[in-house]
């Protein structure tokens, strides 16, 4: 939508209508989604009568008009078909704002490829190292020089978690410490499935470097993502 003209404004307020200016287009379907509304670009019909018809009317219950910061805002409360929410972020400078704003896109985006996939592995590093852990014991069982192409993609796998620990300011022993706890933890539940099941759900902890059950703690990632990685790194 454009501006309103103080003529159509002076007609809207004296039926009591409330009229929206300078309105985006994705802003105008995702409120004709949750009120079930129909977006008219003509009121008049193919007779030239002028109208609306009652079907392409969406219903709330409550519009407002409300200031957040310095701007005027249309607030939407209990559509008909679809609640929708609108996240205010705030932030002391337009850098950390922008910054803000994609971790809270990124995280809609996992929670949407999660109920999408309707699976979650353990987080934390978990999924690759029990990958290490299992590439590494089938490399054992090579006789040909390919045992060494085999040890080399699992020792590759292996730097994700170590650069998570890395990127968390940890120092080198600290590093070396936790990636060799969790390499020997996970190599033991594939080596004794039994005995070890419930290694295979630890991860690390990037803010303390240490060891815990990265599922307890809820920790998790999407399926899809770890399954489509891994197809892309062989």
């Amino acid at each position: 939508t454009g501006s309103i003209g103080s003529a159509s404004a002076l007609f809207l307020a004296r039926l009591g209508a409330l009229g929206v200016s300078w309105v985006s287009a994705a802003d105008l379907l995702h409120i004709a989604r949750s009120s079930g509304a129909q977006i008219q670009t003509c009121i008049a019909d193919m007779n030239g009568e002028v109208g609306v018809d009652p079907i392409c009317l969406g219903t709330a219950d409550e519009a407002m008009v409300d200031i957040i910061g310095s701007r005027r805002v249309l607030r939407l409360r209990r559509c008909r078909y679809m609640s929708s929410n609108t996240v205010v972020l705030r932030a002391p400078s337009p850098v950390l704002l922008d910054e803000l704003e994609r971790t809270v896109l990124r995280a809609a985006r996992v929670v949407k490829r999660v109920l999408e996939g309707r699976s979650v592995v353990a987080g934390g590093g978990a999924v690759e190292a029990a990958v290490s852990a299992r590439v590494s014991a089938f490399a054992s069982i090579l006789s040909s020089r390919e045992q060494l192409a085999v040890n080399a993609f699992a020792k590759a796998v292996q730097r994700v978690p170590r650069q998570l620990l890395v990127n968390h300011a940890h120092g080198y022993r600290t590093v070396e410490a936790a990636m060799k706890r969790l390499e020997v933890l996970h190599a033991a539940a594939v080596q004794h499935p039994s005995k070890f099941a419930m290694c295979l759900h630890l991860g690390l902890d990037l803010d303390r470097a240490v060891i815990r059950d990265s599922v307890r703690s809820g920790v998790i990632e999407p399926t899809d993502a770890k399954l489509s990685a891994l197809v892309l790194a062989t």
